[in-house]
């Protein structure tokens, strides 16, 4: 009896086996190969791009001032804005140091890509507000806004939008400069201001001290603006000085407008006394009254007298006698007294 042979049918499952089995194994290596590729650039493309910039703490100055300032320049970074091509958001973190003593920030941003947003993003929030995006002199785009921060210490990230994708020559800088307070050890000077019957305008010098044990003179316009209120009649009038830009707060200031100037009209002698006359009523001035101080040629020593008319006569002048005559007007409100400048001084004929 012949016996089978197991070889051939063990050489033909053989190759059943593999002929089905090493297609898969080529399929699942060529699909796990795909997929992880996949993966790493899906990875890298995202998460690089949303891998915020951290930006640095700078103590040097800016503008002038000794403020606290956080900053970051992409395009000094080339290495990673190769990585942000083809992308219209660039993340910034931002890491507040408690030690500054602040908790309110002027966020400042340039580039040569249209700006269009300014955003806080991530689990710790910054209320930003007050954002407004403009073209410089320069032709740089621009954007700025404002921040108060929660909680010092904590990370907190900062999402600019641009217009377009970015390019590798693209530059793009942010900075964040704490803002200083200008109701504490601050101290306004005012101009002078001088009853006209219109609201009064002086000019303002705002001094802010103590930053960094340094003061500054702040600009008008940039640092701070100025609402006056009370400021057309003779008397205490207000400013409201509001920090801008990288200054906040108010401060409350008060200066006084004071009446104007008088002008003598003419002076007459007599016997014995001068006859003074004002040039107008004394309410043309903003005042209430004159002051008319006169003192006899030769002599150091001035005497006043007042009135309230246009016209007052001095007696008791030494015959013969030279005398120099100025006048002033002022107004008394509440104790205080609004003292306008005095005329140019007069010299009056000899007393007969």
């Amino acid at each position: 009896m012949l016996k089978r042979s197991k070889k051939p049918f063990a050489w033909i499952l053989s190759v059943m086996m593999l002929l089905v089995f090493i297609p898969c194994l080529s399929f699942a290596d060529d699909e796990n190969y795909y997929d992880e590729d996949e993966k790493v650039e899906e990875y890298e493309e995202d998460g690089t791009a949303e891998t915020p910039f951290s930006l640095d703490r700078d103590y040097n100055n800016y503008n002038e001032y000794a403020y606290y300032e956080y900053s970051a320049s992409v395009s000094d970074q080339n290495d990673n804005i190769e990585n942000l091509i083809g992308s219209k958001e660039v993340y910034f973190e931002f890491v507040p140091n408690a030690k500054d003593g602040v908790s309110k920030y002027h966020i400042w941003a340039t580039s040569n890509i249209k700006l269009i947003n300014l955003e806080s993003v991530g689990d710790n929030k910054l209320s930003i507000y007050n954002t407004d995006f403009w073209t410089d002199t320069d032709s740089d785009y621009c954007g700025d806004g404002f921040a108060s921060v929660p909680a010092l210490g904590n990370s907190y990230i900062i999402k600019a939008t641009f217009s377009r994708t970015i390019k590798a020559s693209d530059e793009i800088s942010i900075r964040l400069m704490s803002r200083v307070d200008i109701s504490k050890n601050t101290t306004v000077k005012f101009g002078s201001a001088v009853y006209s019957g219109q609201a009064k305008k002086p000019s303002t010098k705002v001094v802010i001290s103590n930053i960094k044990n340094k003061s500054y003179t702040l600009e008008k316009g940039w640092d701070y603006k100025v609402a006056f209120s009370n400021n057309t009649k003779v008397g205490k009038a207000k400013a409201v000085i509001t920090g801008m830009n990288n200054f906040c707060g108010t401060k409350t200031a008060y200066f006084k407008v004071v009446p104007k100037k008088p002008v003598i009209y003419s002076i007459t002698p007599g016997s014995g006394k001068l006859t003074v006359k004002m040039k107008t009523k004394v309410s043309s001035t903003g005042g209430t009254t004159y002051k008319i101080a006169y003192k006899q040629k030769g002599t150091s020593t001035w005497k006043t007298t007042t009135t309230t008319a246009q016209s007052k006569t001095i007696s008791k002048l030494k015959k013969g006698k030279v005398y120099y005559v100025k006048v002033c007007a002022y107004k008394n409100i509440s104790g205080t007294t609004y003292q306008g400048s005095y005329s140019t001084t007069t010299t009056s004929k000899k007393v007969k």
